[in-house]
């Protein structure tokens, strides 16, 4: 039988089936782990032209609705949790409303498909798996121009610090971390080394794109930990600017090419693009209101409070008083 058309603002199961199934991809494609906010946005980009909510708290409680649903698994893929839960669990008198510790912000639990974890699971299997071609551990010990007992000395964990320097020219550590590359079967070898002479600060030693990559990755997850930081400060009640001095954003500097304010520019990095774009770009930042318990679709720095953040209720006191003080700081212009 066929599928019924939707009026407008309503969804057929196919058409939620498939925003849900969308944005759980674009979520999952975007980063390794994701937050409910993250596929909340997702979910809101893959809605169809016609989907309207009667109302801003219908529209909302449908995308909510939407988001639930596809963490439950009904968008076609299994989604696990990946955070710890609680422990020590706060008591009953330092919970919010809904439940949660008032010690732990709203939306930072982390998400992900099982497709996903298998497919990490399977890499660090195929990359532990033998097969790779490798020389004989005399081989490689004459090639690099080390004593072959002290290379295999240097491989134990309870083996003393490397010092000195090998016939060959190499430090000892230099030896031994080219020595377990030149003779392992593995298809991935991970060493610890000194990362310059002198210092007690390691590295992992692969190979270097693969290095390049995984710098790129820890790059993109201190963005990902900065941005929730800034959506927990949004909750608490921090404007653009604080957030922006927090960063240590300053105009005209590095974060400024463009001439954009320090709150603009916190705004551009949380919106998670380079900081000389358009922040006036559309977009949605995602968090909930401690006042009125409602989640906030913050639209960035557009002007009235009442037009950048989205959600709140009615007889919200936090956007009665940014609204207020909009105004006053409006009137004080020449």
């Amino acid at each position: 039988m066929a599928a019924q058309p939707a009026s407008r603002g309503e969804l057929t199961h196919a058409q939620e089936r498939a925003a849900m199934a969308a944005g759980l991809g674009q979520a999952q494609e975007a980063r390794a782990a994701w937050t409910r906010g993250d596929l909340l946005h997702c979910i809101g980009q893959h809605l169809p032209d016609h989907a309207a909510g009667r109302d801003q708290a219908h529209a909302w409680q449908l995308l909510e609705d939407l988001a639930d649903r596809a963490i439950a698994g009904q968008a076609g893929e299994e989604v696990l949790r990946l955070d710890a839960p609680e422990w020590p669990r706060v008591p009953d008198s330092l919970r919010r409303a809904d439940g949660e510790s008032i010690y732990r912000p709203h939306g930072i639990e982390q998400y992900a498909t099982r497709a996903q974890l298998s497919m990490e699971e399977q890499l660090l299997a195929d990359a532990q798996a033998d097969g790779a071609p490798h020389l004989a551990h005399e081989q490689a010990a004459t090639l690099l121009g080390a004593d072959l007992a002290q290379l295999e000395t240097q491989l134990r964990a309870d083996a003393p610090a490397p010092d000195g320097v090998t016939q060959g020219g190499l430090r000892v550590d230099q030896a031994t971390a080219a020595f377990l590359a030149l003779t392992s079967p593995r298809r991935a070898e991970f060493t610890t080394r000194p990362a310059f002479p002198g210092s007690d600060i390691t590295v992992r030693d692969v190979e270097p794109l693969a290095g390049t990559r995984s710098a790129r990755d820890i790059e993109l997850g201190s963005r990902h930990a900065a941005r929730e930081y800034i959506r927990a400060a949004r909750e608490a009640g921090h404007g653009w600017d604080e957030i922006g001095q927090a960063l240590g954003l300053m105009p005209g500097g590095d974060a400024d090419q463009e001439g954009l304010t320090v709150a603009e520019a916190a705004d551009a990095y949380a919106a998670g693009r380079p900081d000389t774009e358009a922040p006036w770009r559309p977009r949605s930042f995602i968090w909930r209101c401690r006042s009125c318990e409602q989640a906030i679709s913050d639209h960035g720095l557009i002007g009235n409070p009442a037009d950048d953040e989205v959600g709140h209720a009615d007889d919200c006191r936090r956007l009665a008083a940014a609204v207020a003080d909009w105004d006053a700081s409006w009137e004080a212009e020449p």
